[in-house]
């Protein structure tokens, strides 16, 4: 029997939040012209995998039955038209 991490029916705990803020530029000399959007996206994520233990196989560190927990983040600035 795989262990209960590799198990095909296991749930991963997973949390992204993400937020964005978009501001419109508008060129008022010209009204037909398409705007342009500024946006800003700031986003993390976060996993708990129990049970895994190191990542490196055949360890012989004491921290095989450990919980294993995995955060991240991202900005993302860009220009859309």
């Amino acid at each position: 029997m795989p262990p209960r991490s590799q198990s095909p029916g296991a749930l991963t705990p997973c949390a992204r939040p993400r937020c964005q803020w978009t501001h419109l530029f508008r060129n008022v000399n010209v009204p037909d012209a398409p705007q342009t959007a500024f946006i800003v996206r700031v986003g993390l994520s976060a996993q708990v995998w129990g049970n895994v233990g190191p990542l490196s196989a055949g360890s012989t560190q004491g921290f095989e039955t450990s919980n294993l927990y995995l955060f991240g983040g991202h900005v993302m600035i860009g220009l859309a038209r």
